[in-house]
């Protein structure tokens, strides 16, 4: 009978379903992934806007490893963090560094700005890495504190001292293989902390619009604790999150610059409006810059300051003409008459291909006149600074 049963725990011990199930895989080196994805890169990366530059090129497995190299680095990133809890910042710089001198090596033929490229953005308790190849650029985030949970990168549970919080190419929208998103800078700042002493911190992420005006998102970000002490949220400071576009114009202008100076953050942005055919043009045709005050828990809007007011204000009534809302176009004229005259007479397609005309009949009064297959006039008033809607034409050209 012994007998029997040791021959029956020999052949189950050789059976290789069995041995596959139960014996435990060998953990992935990040590192050596890392290698890996970068030789599999082709030596030429597709062009965002002309496509493969070899045909033969398979383009969405490109980006494909392209998002798992960036994986790879998250994963190697993390477990330096761990093995040196100590000096994180340093830790991640190290390991980045080596990831940075394998691209140099493995993709020699690249220009060397395409090359793996980083930055660490220390805001303690958290650690920011942006990470860059060739047209790709990402950011992930650490945080050192106890969570609850059991969320898994590369196989390291999330309930340690240091562990992954999110990477932040899903703020930028649809992503992906099939909809990648070429960056063409991607910068990170930290962000002044309010009485709380949450750390915050600002990405700014430059984008290839290729035929098309690119795009600028602004988002800011706040790490914090929620309830308990093992709740741990990063939470995106929505009224700074914005899309803004190129000037086409090319506008100089002294206070259009991104400033960061004590508590106060200015944004600027140069926009066509919600409807960009209504001035006729994809290009930003009116340029303002919004002041954040950061000094305070809630972050505020202090300040806006734009170009043209005026087509700021015939922007917004177009944009809500079209919905028919008559109370949200009554602010932006001088009366309720005129308000209801514009959603009355209010083409429901209408822009500027023929160029935008401003007529400056007074000091403080102006026309705009608008033209495609409509002819579009607005009599503007400035009344105690601002800009209002006296008057309002339509005719058929």
């Amino acid at each position: 009978m012994r007998t029997v049963l040791a021959l029956l725990a020999l052949a189950l011990l050789a059976s290789p379903t069995l041995s596959s199930q139960t014996a435990p895989s060998a953990p992935v080196d990040p590192i050596q992934q890392f290698r890996s994805l970068a030789q599999q890169l082709p030596t030429e990366m597709p062009d965002e806007c002309f496509g493969p530059v070899d045909p033969a090129a398979d383009e969405r497995l490109a980006y494909e490893n392209e998002d798992k190299l960036f994986a790879a680095a998250t994963d190697a990133v993390l477990r330096a963090l761990r093995s040196h809890p100590e000096n994180a910042a340093e830790a991640a710089r190290d390991v980045l560094g080596k990831l940075r001198a394998i691209s140099e090596e493995v993709d020699a033929s690249w220009l060397e700005p395409l090359r793996f490229k980083f930055d660490v953005l220390d805001v303690s308790p958290a650690l920011v890495i942006k990470m860059s190849i060739f047209n790709g650029a990402t950011f992930s985030t650490f945080v050192n504190g106890p969570v609850t949970g059991a969320q898994v990168l590369g196989g390291l549970a999330r309930d340690q001292t240091w562990h992954f919080e999110a990477m932040g190419t899903d703020d930028w929208g649809p992503h992906g293989p099939d909809l990648h998103i070429p960056f063409e800078k991607l910068e990170l700042y930290g962000l002044p902390r309010g009485p709380s002493h949450n750390p915050r911190f600002l990405s700014v992420m430059d984008v290839n619009g290729c035929f098309a005006p690119g795009a600028t998102f602004n988002t800011a970000y706040e790490w914090h604790r929620v309830g308990s002490s093992n709740n741990i949220l990063w939470q995106r400071i929505k009224i700074l999150d914005g899309q803004s576009t190129d000037a086409g114009s090319g506008k100089v202008l002294p206070w259009l610059r991104f400033q960061l100076v004590g508590n106060l953050l200015t944004i600027p942005y140069c926009w066509g409006g919600p409807d960009p055919l209504v001035f006729g043009s994809i290009w930003g045709v009116i340029c303002s810059a919004d002041t954040y005050d950061l000094s305070e828990n809630m972050i505020r809007l202090r300040s806006h300051r734009t170009d043209r007011p005026d087509l700021e204000v015939i922007s917004s009534v177009s944009a809500y003409a079209k919905t028919r809302d008559l109370r949200a176009i009554q602010p932006f004229c001088i009366s309720p008459a005129v308000a209801a005259n514009i959603l009355q007479l209010m083409p429901s397609s209408f822009g500027a291909s023929a160029g935008i005309q401003t007529h400056r009949i007074a000091p403080n009064r102006e026309v705009i006149e608008l033209s495609d297959h409509w002819d579009v006039k607005f009599t503007l008033e400035r009344v105690q600074g601002r800009w209002l809607i006296s008057a309002f034409n339509v005719s058929n050209n």
